[in-house]
Formats: structure tokens, C-alpha cells, sequence
């Protein structure tokens, strides 16, 4: 017992990168009983930690060394895994998926394929393009897992969560298509599997995301009702209100925006902002955007304010921008006209200078609608037909055409009976929700 570690190896065996030639010695100190190592090591179970033990009777010390060879191995492969994952990441940060596909064999196993994983997740609010990209590597370097050495089933599971996260990227993407095709083949490896109940969710959860942003919402909803349930059953209050709070953007993007409200509050409450900040900015952020389609404006400039913080911390150029706009909306609410005409302003050129067009000109519709309220007729005029000229040059649904038919007459034949000033605002939330749901019909009614 007189060959104590140093603090300094104690903390490399802590942190997982103690050298190999140390490792056998500092373990086998520990489990011979060194209380005060064991208590540096293991802090909150010192007060449970018995004395040293007494000396192992001759009878079962084949027993004792298989025990300590045993633990020798498992941490010896904990260590090596630890190493090969940093190594990974460290590959992936200098130079991308390549970094793994073109580098060592020895990082295109699991624990590569975990670090390609990881890094995937960290771009889902930055780079859909780098998403796909490592995700799609990451299918490649579970293809072709060695079976014999990781387990057949257990490659299976792998390629299943692969295929998952790539599919869930390509979504991100907007690619929708190849989504679809990715998640049929995670669904292959799934039956094939252990079928985890972790997978099982998992999958469920971004096919319903699929179907949301197929505008297939009948069937999203139905999804994350089982997926909400799965997730209360295992008491994962977190991953059951994150179903929630998606349900309710799906409800938002649907034209519900009542229950999607309620919807999102239901599940913001049981979210947990440290497991994840970003879920719960959303969550904040969807809140404020269906007070003001509920048209509770001062509540949403309440709620706003409270939340500037979280916003700045989360948000990138465009949600700033995006932000601006929402500003506008809710200044327009209020009747502070000359404030939401610098908001949509700000937001609009904003959004041309980052080639975010569609956007931007819904922007010019919210703007012209101001500058009509402020008697700026020609103003209105001609910011609300230079959006509409972008809009008729997209691929966009029948409905849409009918909306900018119907605008640039009344504004061209500046027709006395209707009232300009309720149809911009009408065309403008119509635009705003086909983005989301192409299914929507364009009420010309009011």
C-alpha cells in the first residue's frame, strides 16, 4: 500500500486518458482498498467505504486476480475508448468527415461512428449541408462494422441509429425525398436488431417530424401522441414535453394556433433548458409567434422582453433577423406604427442581403401594411406589387396565385369598395403559413 498514485494519475484515471503502462498498478492499488485514494477517486462514497480489508485467504486468490484481471480489461477498454473518441473528434474538427473516412483504421469504429453522430447533432442550427454530410458518414462507417468483433446485432441496432440521424438531417435539408428513403432503411435494420424501445421512439419521432413538414399532419399528430405516451411511461418528463411542444408547431403551422398554444405551454413545462437550451428557445420562440397569430400582442411583447437573453444567446444572423420581424408584428399590434415600419424594414432588406427571398418579400407585404396605415398609399403600393412580382416567379400553390391575383388587382385598380388594408394583412399571414403548410386554403372572405 505504499506505492500510492500521484493526485495527477488519479485525475488522468478520472478523465480517461491515464497511460496503459500505469493502469494495471493504479487499479490494483484501488481495489486492494487505499482508503485515501478510494476517497479521491470516489469523493461521495467515502463515508461508505470500509476499512482496508483483511488479507485474502490463499484459497481464493485465483479468484481475486481473475476479479482484478477483469477490471484491468474493462477499464483498459474504457480508457482505449475514451481515446479513439477524442482522437475522432479531434479528426472530424481538422478535417471534416473525411477526417474519419480517409484517416486511421482505427477511428472508423464505433466510437468513430459516435463522434460523427455527435458532431452531426451540433450543426442541426448552424449547417444542414455539414449535418448530412457527417450523418451520411456516419452510415458508411456503420456499413461496414466488423460483425464479428462488435456483434451482429449490435452492428444492426448501429446502422439503424445511423440511417435514423441521416434521415432526420436530410429533413433538417429540406430533403424530403431521400428522408423518407433513409428512414426505410433504418426501419430494415430496426426489426432486424434488438428492436430497442430507445430506436423504436427515436424513429417515431423524426418519421413524425417527416410527416409534419409534409404537411401530412393528421399522421404526425398521431405519432407523437405514442411517442409522448412512450416517454411518460419511462418517466422522461423532458423527452415526453418535447413531443408536446412539436405537436404544437405542427397545430401552429396547421392554422390551430389555440391548441397549439396550449399545446406548447403543456410541454415547455416539463422541459429540462439544461438537458437543452436550444429546445426550450424554441419552444419560447413558437410561444410568442402564436400569441401574436392570436393576435395578444401585449402578452407577446411581455413574454419577448422576458426572453431577450435566451434569443441572443441562441439565435444566429437570420433568427435576428426573423426576430426584427416579430418585433414589427407586435408593434403593429400595438398601434406603434413607426416602429414596425424600422422593424419590417431592418427585417426585409435583411433577409434579401442573405438570398432569403420568399421571406423577405412576406416582410414587404407586413411593411406595405403599415405604410398604408400611415397614409403612404404609394409607398404601400409599391413595396406590396415588387413582393408579389417575387412571389410569381416561385413554384408555389394554386391558393398562392389566387392570394396574388387577387392583391395586385385590388392594388392596381385601387378599388374603393375593398378594404386594402385587411387584405395585405390576410395575404401576409397566409403567406406566412403556406411556408409550413402547403395545403392551405387562402380565405378571401377575411
Amino acid at each position: 500500500m505504499s506505492d500510492h498514485p500521484t493526485r495527477a494519475e488519479l485525475d488522468a484515471l478520472l478523465r480517461g486518458d491515464l497511460p496503459d503502462e500505469r493502469l494495471p498498478a493504479v487499479l490494483r492499488h484501488l481495489l486492494a482498498g487505499c482508503r485515501d485514494c478510494r476517497s479521491f477517486v470516489f469523493p461521495r462514497a467515502a463515508s461508505e467505504l470500509a476499512p482496508e480489508p483483511p488479507p485474502v485467504p490463499e484459497s481464493t486468490e485465483a479468484a481475486y486476480d481473475r476479479a482484478i484481471d477483469k477490471a484491468i480489461a474493462l477499464a483498459s477498454r474504457a480508457t482505449r475508448e475514451k481515446k479513439l473518441y477524442r482522437q475522432a473528434l479531434e479528426a472530424i474538427d481538422a478535417e471534416g468527415p473525411l477526417g474519419i473516412l480517409h484517416g486511421p483504421s482505427s477511428l472508423r469504429g464505433v466510437e468513430g461512428l459516435r463522434a460523427l453522430l455527435d458532431r452531426s447533432w451540433a450543426q442541426r442550427g448552424e449547417s444542414p449541408r455539414k449535418m448530412v454530410a457527417l450523418a451520411r458518414a456516419a452510415t458508411e462507417v456503420a456499413d461496414n462494422l466488423d460483425i464479428h468483433r462488435v456483434g451482429e446485432e449490435e452492428v444492426l441496432d448501429l446502422r439503424c441509429r445511423a440511417w435514423i440521424e441521416l434521415a432526420n438531417a436530410q429533413r433538417v435539408a429540406n430533403d424530403f425525398e431521400r428522408a423518407t428513403e433513409s428512414l426505410a432503411e433504418a426501419s430494415r435494420y430496426l426489426v432486424r436488431g434488438h428492436r430497442s424501445e430507445e430506436l423504436e421512439v427515436r424513429l417515431l419521432d423524426v418519421q413524425a417530424s417527416l410527416e409534419g413538414h409534409l404537411c401530412h399532419f393528421a399522421s404526425a399528430f398521431d405519432i407523437l401522441d405514442v411517442v409522448a405516451a412512450i416517454h411518460g411511461q419511462r418517466g422522461d418528463r423532458h423527452m415526453a414535453g418535447r413531443a408536446l411542444v412539436k405537436k404544437g408547431m405542427f397545430k401552429g403551422y396547421h392554422g390551430e394556433s389555440g391548441e397549439a398554444l396550449e399545446l406548447t405551454r403543456r410541454g415547455k413545462e416539463l422541459l429540462d433548458e439544461r438537458r437543452d437550451p436550444i429546445l426550450f428557445f424554441q419552444a419560447v420562440h413558437n410561444e410568442v409567434h402564436l400569441l401574436v397569430d392570436l393576435e395578444c400582442f401585449a402578452e407577446a411583447r411581455l413574454l419577448l422582453w422576458s426572453n431577450l437573453g435566451r434569443f441572443e444567446r441562441h439565435g444566429g444572423k437570420v433568427d435576428h433577423l426573423k426576430l426584427r420581424g416579430l418585433w414589427g408584428l407586435i408593434n403593429a399590434g400595438l398601434g406603434k406604427l413607426d416602429e414596425a415600419a424600422r422593424d419590417f424594414a431592418v427585417e426585409r432588406s435583411g433577409l434579401q442581403e442573405e438570398g432569403l427571398v420568399y421571406t423577405a418579400s412576406v416582410a414587404g407585404l407586413d411593411l406595405a401594411a403599415v405604410h398604408l396605415q400611415q397614409g403612404s398609399v404609394a409607398e404601400a403600393e409599391a413595396v406590396a406589387l415588387e413582393s408579389l412580382a417575387v412571389f410569381l416567379e416561385m413554384d408555389i400553390p394554386d391558393q398562392a396565385r389566387l392570394a396574388v391575383l387577387l392583391l395586385e388587382t385590388a392594388l392596381r385598380r385601387r378599388l374603393a369598395s375593398v378594404d386594402l388594408l385587411a387584405l395585405l394583412r390576410r395575404t401576409a399571414k397566409f403567406f406566412r403559413r403556406i411556408e409550413h403548410d402547403s395545403t392551405a386554403v387562402f380565405n378571401t372572405k377575411g
